[in-house]
């Protein structure tokens, strides 16, 4: 596991390099994917799978079948294989250990228009946040104290209506009367 660096506090866009590796493979290759807090799986493409996999003669467990209702509320079934991932800093060092998750494989090669989504993962490993008015940018931190101290004050707050609870008269007993 890479030490952690207890200050660290990374900014980061909504898009941002993922390492990725079939479990027992020493070889990785770093994608671009879509942060998106919806996405309940990671997920690639064919064409991904394959540059991740190189020249080895190691393949992905593929552990069953996934059907997702898309935007169009058009169905899509597709494998779902077992890939290790982490994240790199700047330098090209690892800030997480690495992570078994499964994901699942889009049909073809990721296009220009495309997008890869990062599942949870990242929000299970480290604290994650971001501000409003800020273009979408997403904050990372090992702790707490870091996450609080990096989101910036963009001047908005979120006011809900002020709610008015009546106060329901009790008896001696604790019940409403």
């Amino acid at each position: 596991m890479p030490p952690k660096d207890p200050h660290l506090t990374i900014l980061i866009c909504s898009q941002y390099d993922i390492a990725i590796r079939i479990p027992g493979s020493r070889w990785y290759a770093e994608l671009e994917f879509l942060y998106d807090n919806g996405a309940s799986m990671m997920s690639v493409y064919e064409g991904d799978l394959r540059r991740i996999m190189g020249e080895s003669q190691v393949e992905s467990t593929v552990m069953g079948l996934n059907t997702t209702t898309i935007a169009d509320n058009s169905r899509m079934t597709s494998p779902v294989v077992e890939v290790e991932v982490t994240i790199l800093d700047n330098d090209r060092k690892r800030l997480t250990r690495w992570v078994r998750i499964q994901c699942e494989v889009y049909r073809g090669w990721c296009g220009e228009n495309d997008n890869r989504l990062d599942g949870p993962w990242l929000r299970q490993l480290l604290y994650t946040a971001s501000a409003p008015r800020n273009n979408d940018m997403l904050y990372i931190a090992y702790n707490n104290p870091d996450i609080i101290n990096a989101i910036p004050d963009t001047g908005s707050f979120r006011s809900g209506p002020a709610l008015d609870v009546p106060r329901v008269p009790l008896d001696p007993g604790g019940r409403a009367v």
